[in-house]
Protein backbone atom coordinates (compact mmCIF):
# COMPACT_ATOMS: atom_id res chain seq x y z
CA UNK A 1 0.00 0.00 0.00
CA UNK A 2 3.07 2.19 -0.78
CA UNK A 3 2.00 5.95 -1.81
CA UNK A 4 -1.60 5.24 -1.62
CA UNK A 5 -3.70 8.52 -0.14
CA UNK A 6 -6.01 5.90 1.94
CA UNK A 7 -5.95 2.51 3.95
CA UNK A 8 -7.48 0.64 6.11
CA UNK A 9 -5.59 -2.24 8.45
CA UNK A 10 -8.23 -4.69 9.48
CA UNK A 11 -7.48 -7.33 12.63
CA UNK A 12 -9.75 -10.33 11.85
CA UNK A 13 -10.44 -12.81 14.99
CA UNK A 14 -11.71 -16.12 13.32
CA UNK A 15 -12.31 -18.40 16.22
CA UNK A 16 -15.05 -20.85 18.42
CA UNK A 17 -13.25 -19.50 21.53
CA UNK A 18 -10.45 -17.89 23.39
CA UNK A 19 -9.91 -13.85 22.29
CA UNK A 20 -7.16 -11.05 21.34
CA UNK A 21 -6.08 -7.84 23.31
CA UNK A 22 -4.31 -6.02 20.68
CA UNK A 23 -2.34 -3.10 22.23
CA UNK A 24 0.40 -0.70 20.83
CA UNK A 25 0.02 -0.53 17.49
CA UNK A 26 2.47 1.48 15.27
CA UNK A 27 2.93 2.35 11.95
CA UNK A 28 6.73 2.71 10.47
CA UNK A 29 8.44 3.76 7.30
CA UNK A 30 10.19 1.00 4.91
CA UNK A 31 13.73 1.30 6.19
CA UNK A 32 16.09 3.25 4.03
CA UNK A 33 18.58 -0.03 4.12
CA UNK A 34 17.05 -3.67 3.68
CA UNK A 35 18.26 -7.14 2.41
CA UNK A 36 16.46 -10.62 2.79
CA UNK A 37 17.62 -13.61 1.23
CA UNK A 38 14.77 -15.10 -1.12
CA UNK A 39 14.03 -17.33 -3.86
CA UNK A 40 14.16 -16.35 -7.45
CA UNK A 41 13.02 -17.96 -11.15
CA UNK A 42 13.54 -21.18 -8.87
CA UNK A 43 16.26 -20.94 -7.27
CA UNK A 44 16.56 -21.01 -3.55
CA UNK A 45 17.27 -18.41 -1.21
CA UNK A 46 20.56 -20.19 -0.57
CA UNK A 47 22.27 -23.42 -2.15
CA UNK A 48 25.56 -25.00 -1.78
CA UNK A 49 27.31 -27.09 -4.66
CA UNK A 50 29.98 -29.80 -4.67
CA UNK A 51 32.88 -31.10 -7.20
CA UNK A 52 35.17 -29.06 -9.36
CA UNK A 53 32.58 -29.01 -11.99
CA UNK A 54 29.82 -28.14 -9.26
CA UNK A 55 27.77 -31.26 -10.81
CA UNK A 56 28.62 -33.40 -7.94
CA UNK A 57 26.18 -34.61 -5.35
CA UNK A 58 25.80 -32.47 -2.22
CA UNK A 59 27.12 -34.46 0.88
CA UNK A 60 26.25 -33.60 4.16
CA UNK A 61 29.08 -35.90 5.38
CA UNK A 62 31.81 -36.60 3.75
CA UNK A 63 35.43 -38.27 4.95
CA UNK A 64 38.85 -35.80 3.95
CA UNK A 65 39.51 -38.31 1.48
CA UNK A 66 37.12 -37.86 -0.61
CA UNK A 67 36.64 -34.79 0.02
CA UNK A 68 35.70 -32.24 -2.91
CA UNK A 69 35.75 -28.08 -4.02
CA UNK A 70 32.56 -26.68 -2.16
CA UNK A 71 30.81 -23.10 -2.82
CA UNK A 72 28.01 -21.33 -2.55
CA UNK A 73 25.26 -18.72 -4.01
CA UNK A 74 22.47 -17.08 -2.98
CA UNK A 75 19.54 -14.75 -4.35
CA UNK A 76 18.81 -11.50 -2.24
CA UNK A 77 16.14 -8.91 -2.57
CA UNK A 78 17.03 -5.19 -1.73
CA UNK A 79 13.48 -4.02 0.34
CA UNK A 80 14.69 -0.92 1.83
CA UNK A 81 14.07 2.69 0.04
CA UNK A 82 17.56 3.07 -1.57
CA UNK A 83 19.74 1.46 -3.65
CA UNK A 84 22.56 -0.67 -2.06
CA UNK A 85 25.83 -0.02 -3.10
CA UNK A 86 29.13 -2.97 -3.28
CA UNK A 87 26.32 -5.94 -2.68
CA UNK A 88 28.24 -8.99 -2.17
CA UNK A 89 28.31 -12.54 -0.50
CA UNK A 90 30.80 -13.30 2.12
CA UNK A 91 30.93 -17.09 3.41
CA UNK A 92 32.03 -17.79 6.74
CA UNK A 93 33.47 -21.51 7.44
CA UNK A 94 34.09 -22.39 11.06
CA UNK A 95 35.18 -24.91 13.48
CA UNK A 96 35.45 -25.42 17.27
CA UNK A 97 38.64 -23.35 17.30
CA UNK A 98 36.65 -20.15 14.88
CA UNK A 99 36.74 -19.09 11.55
CA UNK A 100 38.90 -21.27 9.32
CA UNK A 101 38.13 -19.85 5.96
CA UNK A 102 36.49 -16.54 4.43
CA UNK A 103 35.17 -16.58 1.00
CA UNK A 104 33.50 -13.40 -1.09
CA UNK A 105 31.07 -13.18 -4.02
CA UNK A 106 32.23 -11.07 -6.49
CA UNK A 107 30.64 -7.21 -5.79
CA UNK A 108 27.93 -5.93 -7.27
CA UNK A 109 28.18 -2.36 -7.99
CA UNK A 110 24.39 -1.25 -7.16
CA UNK A 111 21.50 -3.13 -6.64
CA UNK A 112 18.31 -0.72 -7.28
CA UNK A 113 15.28 -0.78 -4.51
CA UNK A 114 13.14 -3.79 -5.46
CA UNK A 115 15.38 -5.57 -7.54
CA UNK A 116 17.09 -8.91 -6.15
CA UNK A 117 20.93 -9.61 -6.85
CA UNK A 118 20.64 -13.30 -8.21
CA UNK A 119 23.09 -16.48 -7.51
CA UNK A 120 24.70 -16.18 -11.01
CA UNK A 121 26.06 -13.18 -9.55
CA UNK A 122 26.51 -13.82 -5.97
CA UNK A 123 28.55 -17.07 -5.93
CA UNK A 124 31.72 -18.34 -4.74
CA UNK A 125 32.26 -20.86 -7.97
CA UNK A 126 35.49 -19.67 -8.28
CA UNK A 127 36.86 -19.17 -5.08
CA UNK A 128 35.67 -22.54 -3.38
CA UNK A 129 36.20 -24.38 -0.50
CA UNK A 130 38.10 -27.73 -0.14
CA UNK A 131 38.32 -29.31 3.78
CA UNK A 132 41.72 -29.99 4.48
CA UNK A 133 41.01 -31.39 7.95
CA UNK A 134 38.17 -33.87 9.42
CA UNK A 135 36.06 -31.96 11.99
CA UNK A 136 32.54 -30.30 12.06
CA UNK A 137 32.02 -27.26 10.11
CA UNK A 138 29.61 -24.48 10.23
CA UNK A 139 28.93 -22.02 7.62
CA UNK A 140 26.36 -18.86 7.43
CA UNK A 141 25.57 -16.91 4.38
CA UNK A 142 26.36 -13.00 4.85
CA UNK A 143 25.26 -10.86 2.01
CA UNK A 144 26.42 -7.70 2.30
CA UNK A 145 26.46 -3.97 1.17
CA UNK A 146 27.86 -0.60 2.01
CA UNK A 147 24.85 0.56 4.65
CA UNK A 148 23.42 -3.07 6.13
CA UNK A 149 24.55 -6.77 6.57
CA UNK A 150 22.05 -9.88 6.51
CA UNK A 151 22.75 -13.38 7.86
CA UNK A 152 21.80 -16.72 7.57
CA UNK A 153 21.35 -19.24 10.19
CA UNK A 154 24.33 -21.49 11.07
CA UNK A 155 24.34 -24.68 8.47
CA UNK A 156 26.59 -27.71 9.67
CA UNK A 157 28.68 -30.23 7.59
CA UNK A 158 31.10 -32.72 8.88
CA UNK A 159 34.43 -34.26 7.41
CA UNK A 160 35.32 -37.78 9.19
CA UNK A 161 37.64 -39.95 8.72
CA UNK A 162 34.50 -42.49 7.33
CA UNK A 163 31.25 -41.62 7.14
CA UNK A 164 29.71 -40.23 3.70
CA UNK A 165 26.10 -39.24 2.97
CA UNK A 166 24.05 -36.87 1.43
CA UNK A 167 22.01 -34.89 4.53
CA UNK A 168 23.15 -31.97 6.20
CA UNK A 169 22.14 -33.89 9.96
CA UNK A 170 18.13 -32.58 9.71
CA UNK A 171 15.62 -34.83 9.95
CA UNK A 172 13.14 -33.07 8.40
CA UNK A 173 10.28 -35.31 7.29
CA UNK A 174 10.26 -39.53 6.89
CA UNK A 175 9.46 -40.98 3.93
CA UNK A 176 8.60 -45.42 3.10
CA UNK A 177 6.52 -47.87 2.30
CA UNK A 178 3.92 -46.69 5.36
CA UNK A 179 4.25 -43.10 4.31
CA UNK A 180 1.91 -43.08 0.91
CA UNK A 181 -0.60 -45.39 -0.25
CA UNK A 182 1.46 -45.08 -3.80
CA UNK A 183 4.55 -46.45 -1.56
CA UNK A 184 3.75 -49.94 0.44
CA UNK A 185 5.39 -53.07 -0.12
CA UNK A 186 8.28 -52.81 -2.34
CA UNK A 187 8.70 -48.99 -2.24
CA UNK A 188 12.49 -48.48 -2.87
CA UNK A 189 14.75 -45.33 -2.61
CA UNK A 190 17.76 -44.34 -4.08
CA UNK A 191 20.76 -41.97 -3.09
CA UNK A 192 24.17 -41.70 -5.21
CA UNK A 193 27.37 -41.36 -3.76
CA UNK A 194 29.90 -39.26 -5.42
CA UNK A 195 34.22 -40.48 -5.07
CA UNK A 196 37.20 -38.44 -5.68
CA UNK A 197 39.34 -41.55 -4.99
CA UNK A 198 39.06 -45.34 -4.45
CA UNK A 199 37.21 -46.42 -1.58
CA UNK A 200 36.47 -49.25 0.55
CA UNK A 201 32.62 -49.94 1.59
CA UNK A 202 32.46 -51.32 5.21
CA UNK A 203 29.06 -51.10 5.99
CA UNK A 204 26.15 -48.70 6.17
CA UNK A 205 23.20 -47.73 8.26
CA UNK A 206 19.98 -46.99 7.59
CA UNK A 207 18.22 -44.18 10.00
CA UNK A 208 14.81 -44.98 10.85
CA UNK A 209 11.71 -42.94 11.52
CA UNK A 210 10.86 -43.21 15.50
CA UNK A 211 8.74 -40.24 16.09
CA UNK A 212 4.96 -40.55 17.00
CA UNK A 213 2.62 -41.95 15.00
CA UNK A 214 6.21 -42.37 12.46
CA UNK A 215 7.65 -44.71 14.66
CA UNK A 216 9.16 -47.78 12.83
CA UNK A 217 7.75 -51.03 13.79
CA UNK A 218 9.88 -54.26 14.63
CA UNK A 219 8.53 -56.46 11.95
CA UNK A 220 9.26 -54.79 8.41
CA UNK A 221 12.26 -55.72 6.49
CA UNK A 222 14.83 -53.34 4.53
CA UNK A 223 17.11 -54.79 1.72
CA UNK A 224 19.95 -52.25 1.06
CA UNK A 225 21.83 -52.94 -2.68
CA UNK A 226 24.48 -50.87 -3.57
CA UNK A 227 25.04 -50.42 -7.01
CA UNK A 228 27.78 -49.05 -9.27
CA UNK A 229 26.56 -45.92 -10.61
CA UNK A 230 25.91 -46.95 -14.44
CA UNK A 231 23.49 -49.58 -13.10
CA UNK A 232 20.47 -47.50 -13.06
CA UNK A 233 17.99 -47.00 -16.19
CA UNK A 234 14.33 -46.46 -17.24
CA UNK A 235 13.62 -49.99 -15.61
CA UNK A 236 15.78 -49.09 -12.47
CA UNK A 237 18.67 -51.02 -11.37
CA UNK A 238 20.99 -53.45 -13.41
CA UNK A 239 21.29 -56.73 -11.15
CA UNK A 240 24.86 -57.63 -13.28
CA UNK A 241 26.04 -54.28 -11.77
CA UNK A 242 25.34 -55.22 -7.55
CA UNK A 243 28.58 -54.51 -5.28
CA UNK A 244 26.66 -55.47 -1.92
CA UNK A 245 23.43 -56.44 -0.67
CA UNK A 246 21.71 -57.21 2.95
CA UNK A 247 18.36 -57.99 4.20
CA UNK A 248 17.19 -57.41 7.89
CA UNK A 249 13.86 -57.97 9.27
CA UNK A 250 13.51 -54.64 11.52
CA UNK A 251 13.45 -55.65 15.29
CA UNK A 252 13.40 -54.37 18.75
CA UNK A 253 16.99 -53.14 18.96
CA UNK A 254 16.79 -51.37 15.43
CA UNK A 255 14.26 -49.35 16.67
CA UNK A 256 15.72 -48.40 19.86
CA UNK A 257 18.85 -47.29 18.40
CA UNK A 258 17.34 -45.11 15.74
CA UNK A 259 19.34 -47.46 12.84
CA UNK A 260 19.90 -50.61 11.20
CA UNK A 261 22.91 -51.41 10.18
CA UNK A 262 24.37 -53.74 7.43
CA UNK A 263 27.46 -54.79 7.89
CA UNK A 264 29.37 -55.51 3.87
CA UNK A 265 32.99 -56.35 5.44
CA UNK A 266 34.57 -60.11 4.33
CA UNK A 267 33.74 -62.48 7.38
CA UNK A 268 37.19 -64.15 6.19
CA UNK A 269 39.78 -61.09 5.92
CA UNK A 270 37.75 -57.98 7.55
CA UNK A 271 38.43 -56.25 4.23
CA UNK A 272 35.63 -53.58 3.06
CA UNK A 273 33.93 -54.01 -0.51
CA UNK A 274 36.04 -52.30 -2.91
CA UNK A 275 34.35 -48.90 -4.73
CA UNK A 276 36.68 -48.20 -7.91
CA UNK A 277 36.84 -44.48 -8.29
CA UNK A 278 36.39 -45.16 -12.26
CA UNK A 279 32.95 -46.08 -11.22
CA UNK A 280 32.56 -42.16 -10.22
CA UNK A 281 30.19 -43.01 -8.36
CA UNK A 282 27.45 -45.60 -6.62
CA UNK A 283 23.74 -45.65 -5.54
CA UNK A 284 22.87 -47.35 -2.03
CA UNK A 285 19.60 -48.41 -2.77
CA UNK A 286 16.74 -49.37 0.13
CA UNK A 287 13.75 -51.61 -0.79
CA UNK A 288 11.26 -51.52 1.98
CA UNK A 289 8.07 -53.81 3.09
CA UNK A 290 5.96 -53.08 5.82
CA UNK A 291 3.89 -56.52 5.35
CA UNK A 292 0.88 -54.88 3.74
CA UNK A 293 0.79 -52.09 6.21
CA UNK A 294 0.97 -54.63 9.26
CA UNK A 295 3.98 -52.97 10.60
CA UNK A 296 4.99 -49.07 10.34
CA UNK A 297 7.86 -48.84 8.17
CA UNK A 298 9.66 -44.86 7.05
CA UNK A 299 13.09 -43.77 6.81
CA UNK A 300 14.24 -40.09 7.52
CA UNK A 301 14.99 -37.85 4.66
CA UNK A 302 16.76 -34.22 5.08
CA UNK A 303 15.73 -31.35 3.43
CA UNK A 304 18.46 -28.61 4.05
CA UNK A 305 19.77 -28.33 0.46
CA UNK A 306 17.61 -29.73 -2.65
CA UNK A 307 19.01 -32.92 -3.89
CA UNK A 308 21.36 -32.63 -7.23
CA UNK A 309 19.33 -33.55 -10.09
CA UNK A 310 20.53 -37.58 -10.99
CA UNK A 311 21.79 -38.03 -7.10
CA UNK A 312 18.02 -39.42 -6.19
CA UNK A 313 15.24 -41.91 -7.46
CA UNK A 314 12.52 -43.79 -5.94
CA UNK A 315 9.90 -46.46 -7.08
CA UNK A 316 6.36 -46.36 -6.46
CA UNK A 317 5.07 -49.76 -6.79
CA UNK A 318 1.21 -48.26 -6.01
CA UNK A 319 1.16 -45.61 -8.08
CA UNK A 320 -1.08 -45.49 -11.27
CA UNK A 321 1.90 -45.54 -12.96
CA UNK A 322 4.10 -47.66 -11.41
CA UNK A 323 7.96 -46.97 -12.02
CA UNK A 324 10.87 -44.84 -11.29
CA UNK A 325 10.66 -41.40 -10.41
CA UNK A 326 13.05 -38.72 -9.62
CA UNK A 327 11.05 -37.31 -6.85
CA UNK A 328 7.62 -35.18 -5.98
CA UNK A 329 7.17 -31.83 -7.96
CA UNK A 330 7.98 -28.50 -5.82
CA UNK A 331 8.54 -30.64 -3.51
CA UNK A 332 11.24 -32.04 -1.08
CA UNK A 333 10.03 -34.91 0.76
CA UNK A 334 11.92 -37.24 -1.26
CA UNK A 335 15.32 -35.54 -1.00
CA UNK A 336 18.37 -36.59 0.74
CA UNK A 337 18.27 -40.16 2.53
Amino acid sequence: IGNAANAKIRFRFDGDYYFWQIDDIQIVSTPKNRLAFTANNGAPAQDIVFGAGQDGARQGHQTLKQARPIAFDANVYNSGTLAQSNVKLQMKIFNSTGVVQTINSPVISSVASGDTASWQDLNTYTSAWTPSAEGVYGFTYNVMSDSTVVVSDTLALAVTDSTMSLDFGSWDNSIGASTSTYHGDGFQAANRIDLVDDELLFGAKVYLSTSGTQTTQPGGILELAVYDSSAFGANGFDPNKLVAYGQKVVDAADVSRTFVRFDFTDPNTGRGVELDLSSGAYFFNVTQYDNQGANYLAIRNDQTFAKLGGSGYFYLPNAPTPGWYGGYSNSKAFNNL
